[in-house]
């Protein structure tokens, strides 16, 4: 197998024509791979508003589209911006309008609760706008290990109110991304006005519990809606004190910490996704930018168009905008800058053409020889590699010689599969199952990252990587590598509800995990010992193929895989 690679560079060029506008659409990409993240720690596409003038902008009931057929398709919150500001908003498809980043507003140290309002003075007071949905992340965590949880009086709701997730033996549930959520939530007070008056109670073992050390730790992240807020009386202002109405309490439960962070949000219900707690109140719209290139729109809350930018780049973290900032001149950047003035970037008018090989690409048996053609006039040059790795500016640049291309050999034939091959050489690798067994998942080897895929397609960037896979014995139903079935998963496929029936009591804790054909971990949760049959919420799972694994305290583990529908 032969292989090379080559950088090409840019043709610059340079303008200063500016126009005079608030607040314009100053850049943007949809090439964005190492740029800048999210909060999720992913690269979605983005653009930057930059506010011009020498006023505060409030963007609230502003648009942007990239349809200007639909031109409120994503409505901005209440949101301010100042006098210079650059603002990035990811455009992701993720729909998120927080009014502000998370608040930390509280951490009790050691507490124990008491019967009655247990209520938590602030020591970092959270103002709220009068207008905006107010989001409570709670964490609790017990190193004494678990007893049970407080009984609290809680409310239904007629939407997702409340996310919640324990784990055993940490706090590591503080840190998880993925929880159950239900129509029901804690009453509360702030600054004493009482939100919630029901009398439903969780059990000693049930959630929610913002008071919850049944299996150590647990976190809960609460939605109130300004309707709800509103009717309780509460006025915008400083919040400075929470209280929740605990029913009954085992008194040595004794907590390291009660931690409470507050934030400003526009989102009707809790998703089974954690909002990241961070200081961050970054934006996402509701559709992402086209990988071919569109047209992006901002307008005012009258819809009149405001600001547009062709956001069509060609490669990996290039950016287009404005240069100087908020000018009519619209260029390419090599490296994009959100949040941050394009005036110092280097310019660039277009993309050089590619270059032309006398051999082309494929698999060679043998060595050969190659030759570039740049079809690009002026001072360009191209780079190249015949290693496989990345070529950069002080790779060769080619002059006109002829290349010779070595040979590397990969012989699947053979088990172990063994070869030499440049460091960085992409291959791909499939795992084929015999007659009455099927694919389950690929082994962790450091290199696969959908370790459902059968086809691992990637680089082998390491000096010396074993492949190994496991099947499921159809004969059986379970991991061929197990010897007898010791639970039974139904219904498959599964709609709203999966079962897990363990064939006798669990004489021990074990603990599931729910991972996605991408090998996320998207639930995960415990069966407590003494229980024959868990059901598990999956409505919220994407329509896909999953694998459940069950762990066993004994050491076994169990896998399955189950369709959502």
């Amino acid at each position: 197998m032969c292989y090379f690679s080559l950088l090409t560079l840019f043709i610059a060029a340079f303008i200063s024509t500016l126009t005079y506008s608030q607040v314009v659409i100053n850049e943007g990409s949809n090439r964005n791979y190492s740029n800048i993240a999210d909060e999720n720690g992913e690269y979605p596409d983005w653009i930057e508003l930059y506010n011009a003038s020498t006023t505060t902008v409030s963007l609230h009931h502003y648009s942007l589209t990239d349809n200007i057929n639909k031109p409120t398709k994503w409505v901005f919150p209440n949101v301010k911006m100042q006098p210079g500001e650059y603002r990035t908003i990811f455009c992701s498809d993720k729909d998120r309008k927080p009014v502000s980043g998370f608040i930390h507003v509280l951490n009790t140290g050691t507490y124990t609760p008491q019967v009655g309002w247990n209520t938590h003075t602030f020591t970092t007071p959270f103002y709220w706008d009068g207008v905006s949905n107010i989001l409570v992340n709670v964490c609790s965590y017990s190193s004494v290990g678990y007893t049970s949880n407080s009984v609290f009086n809680q409310s239904p709701t007629t939407y997702w109110s409340t996310a919640f997730h324990f784990q055993d033996g940490s706090d590591a549930s503080c840190y998880t991304a993925y929880g159950g959520r239900v129509a029901l939530r804690p009453n509360m007070k702030l600054n004493g006005h009482v939100i919630g008056t029901g009398q439903i109670q969780n059990s000693p073992y049930d959630y929610p519990a913002p008071y919850g050390n049944w299996y150590w730790g647990a976190r809960h992240q609460m939605l109130i809606t300004a309707a709800e807020l509103n009717v309780a009386g509460l006025p915008a202002g400083y919040i400075n004190s929470l209280a929740f109405d605990v029913v009954s309490t085992d008194p040595n439960t004794v907590y390291d910490y009660i931690d409470v962070h507050m934030r400003l949000v526009t989102i009707e219900e809790v998703s089974s996704e954690f909002m990241p707690v961070d200081t961050n109140n970054f934006l996402h719209t509701n559709f992402k930018i086209s990988e071919d290139g569109e047209t992006l729109f901002l307008l005012s809350p009258a819809q009149v168009i405001l600001s547009e930018l062709d956001v069509n780049c060609g490669d990996l973290d290039n950016s287009i905008g404005r240069f100087p900032d908020m000018s009519t001149g619209i260029y390419l950047f090599q490296r994009g800058t959100p949040a941050v003035t394009n005036n110092n970037s280097a310019t660039f008018a277009n993309y050089l053409l590619p270059p032309s090989f006398s051999m082309p690409s494929g698999f060679y048996d043998a060595p050969f020889s190659v030759t570039i053609n740049n079809p690009n006039p002026g001072n360009t040059s191209v780079h190249y590699t015949t290693d496989g790795s990345e070529p950069h500016m002080l790779s060769p640049s080619f002059t006109g010689e002829v290349i010779q291309i070595h040979i590397s050999t990969i012989t699947p034939e053979t088990y172990p599969w063994q070869g030499v091959y440049f460091n960085g050489i992409p291959v791909q690798i499939e795992a084929i199952a015999n007659e009455e067994y099927s694919f389950l998942h690929w082994g962790n080897n450091g290199l696969i990252s959908d370790t459902l895929n059968t086809v691992f397609n990637g680089l082998l960037n390491a000096d010396e990587v074993g492949f190994e896979a496991y099947f499921d014995d159809l004969t059986t139903g379970v991991p061929a590598c197990t010897d007898e079935p010791q639970f039974s998963v139904f219904p498959n496929p599964a709609g709203n509800f999966l079962y897990i029936n363990k064939h006798e009591i669990l004489q021990n804790d074990a603990h599931y995990q729910i991972i996605d054909i991408n090998g996320r971990v998207v639930m995960e949760s415990f069966v407590p010992k003494g229980n024959s049959t868990l059901k598990i919420d999956v409505h919220s799972l994407m329509k896909s193929v999953n694998l459940l694994k069950v762990n066993l305290d004994d050491g076994n583990s169990y896998q399955y895989k189950f369709v959502k529908i």
